[in-house]
């Protein structure tokens, strides 16, 4: 029999397969530099959902309401690990469950490690853009961004 740790990244894995993301958007700063942010979501209709997430594995959740008048969707809620160390530790504890999106999983753990022993954890150590470190991870982290926005299409690939 499964333990109750197993028993709730289990049920968060089922949760992610069907109502989950994981998703890497960018931005640009005032010196015109690329700016990646990935996120990894549940989404669901069911504010208790996201009180229960809350309880059982942390972070927060969004709201999002419908809106145009007449419109009879219902309010949809956005569950989110907080920071860096805590989305790697939803998707490694989720990743032996997963069925549908594990690949995404993957990448987005790729994703994540691409500074490891580099700038984040160098101390003082500031990247600038023409630096071979940031070129090769700028590189990487748009790559693995291309290969995830190919999985989360929808319809046919």
């Amino acid at each position: 029999m499964k333990n109750s740790n197993e028993i709730l990244w289990s049920y968060l894995a089922g949760l992610f397969d069907g109502e989950g993301t994981v998703c890497i958007s960018t931005s640009h700063n005032q010196n015109n530099t690329t700016i990646f942010q990935m996120n990894v979501k549940v989404a669901n209709t069911k504010l208790e959902l996201m009180q229960w997430l809350i309880t059982n594995f942390g972070g927060s959740y969004s709201v999002s309401q419908a809106k145009s008048e007449g419109n009879n969707r219902a309010t949809q809620y956005a569950w989110m690990p907080k920071g860096k160390n805590n989305r790697i530790e939803v998707l490694e504890k989720m990743l032996p469950y997963l069925v549908i999106k594990k690949q995404q999983a993957l990448i987005g753990l790729d994703f994540e490690r691409v500074y490891e022993g580099r700038n984040g954890c160098q101390p003082g150590l500031k990247l600038t853009t023409d630096s071979p470190i940031y070129i090769e991870a700028h590189a990487k982290r748009l790559e693995l961004r291309d290969q995830l926005v190919k999985l989360n299409r929808k319809g046919k690939i």
